[in-house]
């Protein structure tokens, strides 16, 4: 049995995707016209050879001008889906920021959002979601989301999550919602340390003390020492962070080694799987095999499978 039959057979938990950059490519191709096609693929090419962490973004928008109507979005997430329960993965955190599509309320695409992770789900399936906001986002916008995230808890919805460019805009902006998310039981992901040049990380970490570290790549000595200390579970994307360079192809991811050291729990992710190549998250953990063996990657999907079992059920 190869090293990717045997992995692809685990039971796996897919900790760090978001929607819009997992649509599958044959979804993206059925909607999209000629040109879309080709500006998508050339984007595609660009990241995959490697692009700067904040001009790497370009690509999102592109997609966005194809699943752009309400049906198509719930094509799109059960599509999204049944890729992911191929590659046996078992729980799956999906992120996305809500949209106006159609002319409908933000509220209508969340619900088309869930509608094709119900029509996906099965006993040994689920999906469950984080809402995204941007550092640049309102407040407004922000309590927007905070409401349907509570109001949307009993179909799936577990939480927020903090992306989009990481070095623009002001989090305490839109604290108090994130604050107010907190208190009322919501999960709190936070991408952190995709850039050196960020300047909140301290501020994030003591007033909102997340519950996930997205990517954390390039985090301060201080914010390093927070996360270890608090057992902070960090949730790496292998192909992605070095796409967008983060760091290094040649240099280890640190929370990787970090977890070689000390055990600190780590959880393995596709980030955005048709962007960075049409990867699965059999792919990553093949990354990781051909760096640590293919049984120290089995004992990290397994620890993180169980401990996302539980974690789960404390969500709802």
């Amino acid at each position: 049995m190869t090293a990717t039959v045997a992995l692809k057979g685990i039971p796996k938990y897919n900790s760090h995707c978001h929607l819009g950059g997992e649509v599958p490519l044959a979804t993206v191709k059925k909607y999209a016209s000629p040109e879309q096609m080709e500006a998508i693929q050339k984007g595609f090419a660009a990241i995959v050879e490697g692009h700067d962490y904040e001009k790497a973004f370009f690509i999102f928008p592109l997609i966005s001008q194809v699943i752009n109507t309400l049906e198509r979005l719930k094509e799109a997430a059960f599509a999204t889906c049944e890729r992911m329960k191929a590659d046996n993965n078992r729980i799956v955190l999906m992120r996305t920021g809500l949209k106006l599509l159609e002319g409908k309320s933000y509220e209508e695409y969340l619900k088309a959002v869930l509608e094709g992770f119900e029509d996906a789900a099965s006993e040994d399936f689920c999906v469950r979601l984080l809402l995204s906001l941007k550092r640049t986002s309102t407040l407004d916008m922000a309590k927007e989301t905070v409401d349907l995230a509570l109001q949307y808890r009993g179909r799936g919805v577990v939480g927020i999550d903090i992306s989009d460019v990481s070095t623009k805009g002001d989090i305490n902006t839109i604290m108090p919602e994130l604050l107010r998310a907190k208190g009322a039981g919501l999960k709190i992901a936070v991408h952190m340390g995709e850039s050196v040049l960020e300047t909140d990380q301290m501020t994030i970490l003591e007033k909102l003390e997340p519950d996930l570290i997205d990517h954390g790549v390039n985090l301060c000595d201080e914010a390093v020492a927070w996360v270890k200390a608090h057992k902070t579970p960090v949730t790496v994307c292998l192909t992605s962070s070095i796409a967008v360079k983060m760091h290094e192809a040649s240099s280890p991811h640190p929370w990787i080694a970090e977890h070689l050291r000390s055990g600190h729990p780590i959880d393995l992710g596709t980030d955005d799987s048709t962007v960075f190549g049409d990867i699965c998250l059999t792919d990553e953990f093949e990354r990781l095999a051909s760096d640590q063996g293919v049984d120290k990657a089995t004992e990290i999907m397994k620890t993180s499978f169980e401990r996302a079992k539980k974690w789960m059920q404390a969500c709802l």
